[in-house]
């Protein structure tokens, strides 16, 4: 597992408010100014990925979706954001 890209994950998903205030300043989310990871390349992708990251976030809430992205991190596999949002971190 990508320990920078967990971290980042985590920090994205708890400091959501924080993070759509600093996409409306065009300034990196916490959890890439961090960790150094990129998601998207421009407003459109984050703003997806962001959108995605918060329907990730809300499906948490069902304990076996929050097994299988820790699963998918452990195998350094796509998240479920990753996934439907069809953008990859670099």
């Amino acid at each position: 597992m990508q320990t920078k890209r967990l971290i980042k994950s985590l920090i994205n998903n708890f400091l959501f408010i924080i993070n759509a205030i600093l996409w409306i300043f065009n300034i990196r989310s916490v959890g890439e100014i961090v960790t150094g990871i990129n998601v998207g390349s421009n407003r459109k992708e984050k703003l997806i990925y962001g959108l995605c990251s918060l329907l990730q976030y809300i499906t948490y809430i069902l304990l076996i979706e929050f097994i299988i992205t820790i699963y998918w991190w452990i195998k350094n596999d796509l998240s479920i954001a990753e996934r439907i949002s069809g953008l990859k971190q670099s």
